[in-house]
């Protein structure tokens, strides 16, 4: 079954997948557990966060892990949730057509960008800030916890599978290819960076401030240790 993402605690780590697929592992994510939810559809993304551990995927639909515990709620049937990650006020997610759905007091509620492509992904910063990317180059950034969006100009028409910080003004987004794309201002401006590997990046993350670790699809994987500048394969 293919997995698409992974979430930590610092005690375990979180498996989502094809298939209804919501594992709990040890921290070293060897020893791994079904976590009980009642899902057939396939799962995008999961993140952790005080409400609990949250995946999101196929028709909107959202699982939510608290403890032992894990409730399904089902979407409206139409547009996926492809990315979620943890606002100021709540989780905010995004998906099909420009959906960006944020939870606020255990309700979600529904926007869609003026842009009515898909959002591929969703990364946070401090109290307020909140990036989404997708696709055709569309990048937003929204400094009210995912009230209002401001669109970015990004370089080509990219489609971009995943965004993350490093450091307080940088970012990096994956271009679902063999490269990356960079800003120093926080997504005002963008540079092109190779990964330095033949195959696309999908899958994203940031190890500390300075190191960035890229994967993709057929077990590829490329390095940064200054804030996406360079980039080597591992």
């Amino acid at each position: 079954v293919p997995l698409t993402a992974a979430a930590h605690d610092g005690r375990a780590l979180y498996v989502v997948g094809w298939r209804g697929t919501f594992l709990r592992c040890d921290a070293r994510g060897e020893a791994c557990q079904p976590c009980g939810c009642a899902h057939e559809g396939d799962f995008f993304d999961v993140t952790v966060a005080p409400e609990g551990v949250t995946a999101v995927g196929m028709r909107g639909v959202t699982a939510r892990l608290r403890e032992d515990r894990c409730e399904v709620r089902a979407g409206d049937g139409g547009n996926a949730l492809y990315g979620v990650a943890r606002g100021a006020a709540g989780l905010v997610a995004v998906g099909d057509h420009g959906l960006i759905r944020a939870e606020v007091g255990g309700v979600w509620r529904d926007r869609v960008t003026a842009r009515a492509t898909a959002l591929f992904a969703v990364w946070g910063r401090g109290p307020e800030r909140v990036y989404a990317v997708g696709a055709r180059g569309v990048a937003l950034r929204s400094e009210d916890r995912g009230g209002t969006w401001v669109p970015l100009p990004t370089p080509g028409d990219h489609h971009l599978v995943a965004v993350r910080g490093a450091g307080e003004r940088t970012l990096v987004a994956l271009s679902g290819g063999i490269t990356a794309l960079r800003s120093d201002d926080r997504g005002d401006h963008w540079s092109e960076v190779a990964l330095g590997t033949e195959r696309a990046g999908v899958g994203l993350w940031a190890l500390s401030p300075a190191e960035l670790v890229a994967v993709g699809a057929r077990g590829n994987i490329a390095r940064s240790e200054d804030q996406g500048r360079s980039w080597r394969a591992v």
